[in-house]
C-alpha cells in the first residue's frame, strides 16, 4: 500500500499489507520494482494523482494496472495523457473503470469488483469489465430497484426501532456522485454504521450530522459537496452535490407503520 499522507499509509491501517510506503507519487519507482508479475491499482484522491501514477507506470509491461474512477473523471486523465504524449494502444491496455461488472455499490464490493477482475486476467475468464462500453450504464442513471445494502438499511431500521438511530437518505443528486437518489444509510447512536452514501468524507459529514439528529430527535436536510477530496472508491472526483434527508430512525417506523408522520 502507498500513499503520500503519512496518517494513511501506516501498517496499523493496512495491518495485512507485505508493506506500507509513504512517499510522493512522483517517487514511487525509487521505492517499488515493477515488472510482468506486477499488478497495481490506481486509487488516489484526485485525477492528479492518478495522472501522475498512471504517467509513471504505463512503461511498465505489468500483469494488471488499473484505476478508479467515474467515466467523466477517467475520460479527463486520460485526454490528458494523451496531450502528453502517451500512445492510446498503451492506455488502451489499463483497466479504467476499474472492476468487474457485478453491480458494486459498497466500498466492499468495489473491493471484490477489483480483486475479481485481476483474478480473472490472471487466470483468462471472460466476465465483462467495467472498461467495457455499456450503453445501459452509460447515462450514470441507477435502478429503481433497492440493492442489497439498501434492503439491510431498511430491514435494520424497521426490526431495531427501539436502538437509537438515524436513517440518511439521498433524496436528490446533482453533477457525478458515488451514489443517487434513494441510497441509504443507518448510523447508531455509538457510530456504527449500516449501508453507503458513497463514503469518504462526504459520508463522514452525513454520519456527523446523523448524530446531532438522535440527539435532538429533529430531521434535517443537509447538502454534502463531492469534490477530489471528498470522494471514495466510486471515483467521482469530478464534483457533485447530494442532498441528503436525515431522519430519527423510530419516525421512520412510526410512519411506515402509520403511528405517525415525517
Amino acid at each position: 500500500v502507498m500513499d503520500d499522507r503519512q496518517n494513511f499509509a501506516t501498517p496499523q491501517r493496512f495491518p495485512e499489507a507485505d508493506r506500507t510506503i509513504c512517499c510522493a507519487f512522483s517517487d514511487i519507482e525509487e521505492y517499488i520494482s515493477f515488472g510482468p508479475v506486477s499488478s497495481v491499482v490506481i486509487v488516489t484522491r484526485g485525477p492528479e494523482y492518478d495522472q501522475e501514477c498512471l504517467r509513471r507506470l504505463i512503461k511498465y509491461n505489468l500483469a494488471y494496472v488499473g484505476m478508479i474512477g467515474s467515466r467523466r473523471k477517467i475520460k479527463l486523465v486520460r485526454d490528458l495523457l494523451l496531450e502528453d504524449g502517451i500512445p492510446a494502444e498503451k492506455l488502451e491496455q489499463v483497466h479504467m473503470p476499474v472492476g468487474l461488472d457485478i453491480g458494486a455499490q459498497t466500498p466492499g464490493e468495489v473491493a471484490v469488483s477489483i480483486a475479481a477482475e485481476i483474478l480473472k486476467e490472471r487466470r483468462g475468464g471472460s466476465t465483462h469489465s467495467l472498461k467495457d462500453y455499456n450503453p445501459q450504464r452509460s447515462t450514470g442513471e441507477t435502478s429503481d430497484l433497492l440493492t442489497s445494502s439498501d434492503r439491510e438499511v431498511l430491514h435494520k431500521t424497521l426490526t431495531m426501532a427501539e436502538t437509537p438511530a438515524a436513517l440518511a437518505t439521498i433524496v436528490n443528486t446533482m453533477g457525478s456522485t458515488p451514489r443517487k437518489a434513494g441510497s441509504r444509510m443507518l448510523v447508531y447512536e455509538d457510530g456504527r454504521m449500516v449501508g453507503t452514501i458513497g463514503g469518504g468524507s462526504g459520508e463522514a459529514e452525513v454520519a456527523m450530522a446523523a448524530l446531532g439528529v438522535i440527539d435532538t430527535n429533529v430531521p434535517c436536510l443537509k447538502k454534502v459537496a463531492v469534490t477530489a477530496g471528498t470522494a471514495n472508491l466510486e471515483g467521482s472526483s469530478l464534483g457533485g452535490i447530494m442532498e441528503v434527508f436525515i431522519e430519527p430512525a423510530g419516525a421512520f417506523n412510526s410512519a411506515l407503520n402509520g403511528g405517525g408522520r415525517i
